[in-house]
């Protein structure tokens, strides 16, 4: 520890000098205790991670444990570090427990697989499985591995680092980023369960009449996977739909603010005026994707406004797509199965209605008015405006820092003529790496945030019934108490790589809404 000095007591003494046997055993040549001093060449210019500090002009460690070097970065790794994801299930998912999971739904990356059989440790759980994008030649639409940069990126988080060695970066990221954004309360980081092979290969072939067409057409399970993420199957309450009445519901909210920024160009000023949702639903519509635009506006949602949270609800009845489906005791009601749905049939919604009328007693009024309340007395979509927000460069000013990182020419300069906006980009490449890090890793926070989903769950409390660890909304139309829970799930980590792909793709969004302008709603009658 060189000149400095500790003050400790008994007990102090004693466990420092058993971390000091514990790191001399684990590795004597990159140990390092409180105060120790880091070897480093300043002219690297060193980027200083998690459990360092300057003192003097040295790099001193603050924490006891491993150094770490990841190109400029240096961070040290704790003891414990590796130990943190020990979250996992004993035994593995073999052929013979295929049959108990069914297909429930699926996002870009993942395959939700709900469970029916009796196990104790499995009920009230559904299995996040990978997927592989059939098309080799598309990016995959989460991380699973760390690039070079994507380590210099996340490197000041030891335990990120360490979940890709183990495979359980998802479990990670949603632990270590997002509920320091979101709120823990409201994020569930899972427990990781080992699957073999043939599991996989049984479930893929025993799902695949249930999922969409071109969700099948787009990708596959990923038979090669050695672990599946268990987590909590936030459309029930109490973790079984048995003797139980529940009601979820999940909203894909979107990105609920226009954009400020003032690297966005004069050309794509529209961004600043109408939201990204309501232009990319435009892109959609002249690609054929979609048959009708939907109604729904993210600023509305995100209001705070009683009126016009419930006019986005109201929304989602006509056009729900990806955006909003309804659960009733576990099993889907309203919306589509693996996401993408166009429209609803109106018998689809009478049903949706006459169920949820069953199970709670409530008419598609009160429904909406208990979603309504619930979302503006929670403020659960305050925490993820505020994530989203962290984006205040806009990806027209992110893409620059994204190429000081890779230490690339920026595509993005070469070819521009605006003078000012040039120098605007100029003084983002003049940037130090560790805010063009900063700037990128906020833009992907963000990214995660704008694409994730909001699980609310909801039960009548009993009568006469006034302990509760729940939240409650109290619902005037039906003089009765709600008690709700609220999660945020599909929070995986964005690649660095699709940093152009976002670029791209927001100029195709912007471009398509300035040359087509507004799509005109059907003529009545057709």
């Amino acid at each position: 520890m060189k000149d400095r000095h500790l003050a400790l007591n008994q007990t102090q003494r004693v466990r420092l000098e058993a971390a000091l046997q514990e790191l001399q055993s684990v590795a004597p040549a990159a140990a390092v205790t409180v105060a120790d001093t880091i070897p480093v060449n300043q002219e690297d210019n060193i980027l200083k991670g998690h459990g360092t500090s300057d003192q003097d002009g040295e790099v001193v460690a603050t924490l006891c444990g491993v150094v770490e070097r990841v190109n400029k970065l240096v961070y040290v790794r704790t003891l414990r570090a590796s130990c943190r994801f020990s979250m996992e299930m004993n035994g593995v998912l073999q052929a013979a427990d295929a049959k108990y999971w069914v297909y429930k739904g699926e996002g870009a990356a993942n395959l939700i697989l709900s469970y029916t059989g009796s196990s104790p440790t499995m009920l009230g759980k559904v299995l996040r499985v990978k997927k592989l994008l059939n098309d080799k030649s598309q990016l995959p639409p989460s991380c699973m591995v760390f690039s070079s940069h994507e380590q210099l990126l996340w490197g000041h988080i030891p335990e990120l680092v360490e979940s890709v060695k183990q495979d359980c970066l998802a479990q990670a990221y949603a632990v270590h980023v997002m509920s320091q954004h979101l709120g823990a309360n409201h994020v569930g980081g899972g427990v990781h369960v080992r699957v073999s092979r043939d599991f996989l290969e049984l479930v893929e072939k025993n799902v695949l009449s249930s999922r969409p067409p071109w969700r099948v057409n787009a990708s596959s399970i990923d038979i090669t996977a050695d672990a599946a993420l268990l987590i909590a199957d936030h459309s029930l309450f109490s973790g079984t739909p048995k003797g139980s009445s529940c009601i979820a519901v999940e909203i894909k909210a979107k990105c609920g603010f226009v954009p400020s920024s003032e690297y966005i160009s004069k050309d794509n000023s529209i961004k600043k005026q109408v939201t990204r949702y309501k232009m990319h639903q435009h892109l959609k519509f002249h690609q054929g994707e979609i048959s009708k635009t939907s109604e729904y506006n993210p600023l509305d949602l995100f209001s705070e406004s009683k009126e016009r949270i419930s006019m986005a609800i109201k929304s989602f009845f006509s056009t729900p797509q990806n955006n909003f489906r309804i659960f009733v005791n576990g099993s889907l009601a309203f919306g589509g199965m693996g996401g993408g749905a166009d429209s609803v049939h109106p018998a689809d919604t009478d049903k949706c209605i006459k169920d949820l009328s069953k199970v709670s007693g409530l008419e598609l009024p009160d429904f909406t008015e208990l979603l309504s309340e619930t979302i503006f007395k929670s403020g659960v979509l305050g925490k993820l405006l505020t994530t989203q927000k962290l984006d205040d460069h806009d990806i027209e000013g992110a893409i620059h820092l994204y190429y000081n990182i890779i230490s690339q020419p920026c595509l993005v300069c070469k070819n521009l003529t605006d003078v000012e906006l040039l120098r605007k980009y100029t003084l983002l490449h003049s940037l130090p790496l560790d805010k063009s890090l900063k700037i990128v890793r906020n833009f992907l926070i963000s990214a995660t945030a704008k694409d994730c989903s909001l699980m609310i769950s909801f039960r009548p409390r009993e009568n006469g019934s006034t302990d509760s660890e729940y939240d409650s909304v109290f619902l005037e139309s039906a003089k009765r108490t709600y008690e709700y829970k609220t999660y945020f799930v599909d929070l995986d980590v964005k690649p660095l790589d699709k940093m152009v792909h976002y670029f791209k793709l927001d100029q195709r969004i912007v471009n398509s809404y300035t040359r087509y302008g507004e799509v005109l709603p059907p003529p009545k009658g057709k």
